[in-house]
C-alpha cells in the first residue's frame, strides 16, 4: 500500500508531456504579458507631459490603443494586463499623487470597461476585425471610444467623490483624459488589428514592416512639425491644420494603414513639440481638439479607400474565377462535342488504317516474291505514308480542338478555318444523311483570333442543326456554312443555316441565356458558350432566322479580334 502511495505521489509530481506543453504555454503568455507592460510603460513615459491636480495629462494614450487592440484579438488576458499596466504606470512612471487604493480602483475600472468592450467586439459577427470596410471601422471606434467615454466619466466621478478634484474641475479633468484615450485608441488599435490581419494572411513577420512610401510620408509629417516649431516657436501649434494634407494623402495612397501610420507619426512629433514648448493646459486642450479632428478625418478617408481597395480586389478575384469557369465550361462543351463525334472519327481513322494494312501486306508480298516488283512496292510504301499522315491530321485536329488553357491568338485563313470545322463533323453528318455545303466568299481578309474557339462556335451551331433535324426526322437534311464580308471592311460575318424544323417563337428571346435549350434533353450551355467566345473576340452572335426550313445563326467578328 505504501509503495502504491509513493507511485501515486510520483505520478502527481512527475511532469507529463501535456504538463510540459502547458508550462511552456504559460511561460510564453507570461513573457508576452511582461513585454506588453514594458511597451505600455515606455509609451506612457514618452507621451507624459505634466499632471493636473494629480491626474496625468497626455495628448494621446498610445499604450491604451495598443493593449485594447490586443485585447480584441487575444481575449480577457490583455484586459488584465491593461489593469496591471495602468497601476504600474501611475505609481512608478507618472508619479500620480493619488493613494494606491484609488489608483488600484481606477486600474480595475479601466480593465473591466475595456474588457467588456473588447468582448463585445469579439462576439459581434457583423464586424470584420481586419477593418476592411468603413462600416467595420465605424463600429469598432464607436464601441471602443464609447468605452473610453464611460471609463473616463466614472474615473472623474471617483476623483470628485474622493475629493481629489471639485465639481467645477470635472470638465477640465475629464476632457483631456477622454480625448487622449480616444485619440490613442483611434490611432493605435486599428494599427494592431491591421498588422495582425496582414500577419495571418502572409505568415511572415516581414509583413509587419510598413511600406517605404508610408515611412516617407511619416517623415514629412515629423519634419513639418519640427519646421513649425523652428520657425514659429510656441506659436507653431496654431498651424497644425497643415498636417491635414499629408495625413489625407497617406489615407488616399495606402488606405487605413497609411492614415493610421501617418497619424501615429503626427502624434509622436506633436508630443516632442509640446515637450519642447511647455504649453499650458488650455493650449494643450486646443491642440488635442485639432488632433482629434485630424484623426477622425484621416481615418474616414483611409477607411473609404481601404473599402474600395477591398471591393476592387474582390471584384478582380470574381472576374478571374468567372474567366476560369468560362474556360472550364468551354472545355466541357468541347468534350461533349467530341463524344458526339467519337464514333464518326473512329470510322474515319479506321479507313486510312485499313488502307495502310492492305498496302503494307501488299508491299510485304511483293518484296518476298521471286520476281520482286520494287517500283510497285515503293508506290505502296509512299501511299502508306500518305494514309498515315491523313490519320495523323485527323488526330491532331481533335487534339487541338480539345486542348485546355488560355486562348491562343494566331493568323487565321477564313476558308481553311471553315474547312477544318466541317472536316470535324462531316462524317457525323453523312451518317445522318445530312449534306454540308461550304460557301466562302472570295477575297476575305486574313483575320486574327483563337482558331480553336472559333471552330467551336461553328461546330456548336452545326451540331445544333444536326440534332434539330434528327429530332424532327427532316428528310434531305442540309446545312450551309460559310463566311462573307461584314457590314464594314474590318469585319467578317460567318453563318450556319439549316433546313430543319425551326425554333419556337417562345424560345427565341431567351435562346442565348444559360440553361435555355430548344432540345428536349439539352443543357442549354452551347449557345451561351458561343456567345461568350464571340464577345471575347469583340464580335456579335445573333439568330438571323428561326422559321422552319430556314434556321440561320450568324456571328460577326472584327478581323483583328485577337487584339481584344
Amino acid at each position: 500500500m505504501r509503495r502504491g502511495n509513493e507511485l501515486f505521489q510520483a505520478a502527481r509530481l512527475s511532469p507529463t508531456p501535456e504538463t510540459g506543453v502547458g508550462l511552456r504555454a504559460g511561460l510564453g503568455a507570461a513573457a508576452r504579458g511582461f513585454l506588453v507592460i514594458v511597451i505600455y510603460l515606455a509609451l506612457e513615459w514618452l507621451s507624459y507631459l505634466h499632471a493636473y491636480k494629480g491626474i496625468p495629462v497626455t495628448p494621446w494614450n498610445p499604450g491604451l490603443g495598443l493593449v485594447f487592440g490586443l485585447a480584441v484579438l487575444g481575449g480577457p488576458l490583455y484586459a488584465i494586463i491593461l489593469g496591471i499596466a495602468v497601476f504600474l504606470a501611475d505609481t512608478l512612471v507618472l508619479n500620480v499623487r493619488l493613494g494606491a487604493e484609488l489608483i488600484a480602483i481606477i486600474a480595475l475600472l479601466a480593465a473591466a470597461g475595456y474588457a467588456f468592450a473588447a468582448g463585445l467586439l469579439r462576439r459581434r459577427a457583423v464586424i470584420d476585425l481586419a477593418l476592411p470596410r468603413l462600416h467595420d471601422v465605424g463600429l469598432f471606434l464607436s464601441v471602443a471610444i464609447g468605452a473610453a467615454l464611460c471609463v473616463d466619466i466614472i474615473t472623474a466621478g471617483i476623483l470628485i467623490t474622493d475629493d481629489t478634484i471639485v465639481k467645477n474641475d470635472f470638465f477640465a479633468t475629464f476632457l483631456p483624459l477622454f480625448v487622449g484615450d480616444a485619440i490613442g485608441i483611434a490611432v493605435f488599435a486599428p494599427i494592431v488589428l491591421r498588422l495582425a490581419a496582414r500577419l495571418r494572411a502572409t505568415g511572415r513577420l516581414a509583413a509587419l514592416w510598413p511600406q517605404w512610401g508610408m515611412i516617407a510620408i511619416a517623415g514629412v509629417i515629423v519634419f513639418a512639425i519640427m519646421a513649425l516649431q523652428a520657425i514659429f516657436g510656441t506659436h507653431g501649434l496654431r498651424y497644425l491644420f497643415i498636417l491635414f494634407v499629408p495625413i489625407v494623402f497617406a489615407g488616399l495612397r495606402d488606405g487605413l494603414d497609411g492614415a493610421c501610420f501617418s497619424l501615429a507619426a503626427a502624434q509622436l512629433g506633436l508630443v516632442a513639440m509640446l515637450h519642447a514648448t511647455g504649453q499650458d493646459l488650455p493650449t494643450f486642450i486646443d491642440v488635442q481638439a485639432q488632433m482629434l479632428v485630424l484623426t477622425i478625418a484621416g481615418l474616414i478617408v483611409g477607411a473609404i479607400v481601404s473599402e474600395r481597395q477591398t471591393i476592387a480586389a474582390a471584384a478582380d478575384m470574381v472576374a478571374a474565377r468567372l474567366r476560369a469557369l468560362e474556360l472550364e465550361a468551354a472545355q466541357a462543351a468541347r468534350v461533349s462535342l467530341a463524344e458526339g463525334m467519337a464514333s464518326a472519327l473512329a470510322h474515319e481513322i479506321n479507313q486510312p488504317i485499313t488502307a495502310v494494312r492492305a498496302l503494307a501486306r501488299s508491299a510485304q508480298h511483293l518484296l518476298g516474291s521471286a520476281h520482286t516488283d520494287v517500283e510497285r512496292a515503293r508506290r505502296n510504301v509512299a501511299e502508306v505514308i500518305v494514309q498515315v499522315d491523313h490519320a495523323g491530321q485527323i488526330i491532331r485536329r481533335m487534339r487541338e480542338f480539345l486542348r485546355r488553357g488560355h486562348p491562343h491568338i494566331s493568323t487565321l485563313d477564313v476558308e481553311k478555318l471553315l474547312h477544318n470545322a466541317v472536316a470535324l463533323i462531316e462524317t457525323t453528318a453523312s451518317e445522318q444523311h445530312v449534306r454540308i455545303i461550304l460557301q466562302v466568299e472570295g477575297g476575305l481578309a486574313t483575320m486574327y483570333g483563337d482558331r480553336t474557339q472559333i471552330e467551336q462556335v461553328l461546330l456548336n451551331l452545326m451540331r445544333n442543326g444536326l440534332d434539330a433535324m434528327a429530332e424532327a426526322g427532316t428528310p434531305s437534311g442540309r446545312i450551309d456554312v460559310g463566311a462573307t464580308r461584314g457590314s464594314t471592311p474590318e469585319t467578317v460575318e460567318f453563318f450556319v443555316r439549316d433546313n430543319g424544323p425551326g425554333i419556337p417563337p417562345d424560345q427565341t428571346g431567351r435562346l442565348f441565356e444559360p440553361q435555355v435549350s430548344a432540345k428536349p434533353h439539352g443543357l442549354g450551355l452551347g449557345l451561351a458558350i458561343c456567345t461568350s467566345i464571340v464577345h471575347h473576340h469583340r464580335g456579335r452572335l445573333w439568330l438571323a432566322s428561326s422559321r422552319p426550313g430556314h434556321t440561320e445563326f450568324r456571328f460577326s467578328l472584327p478581323v483583328d479580334a485577337g487584339n481584344a
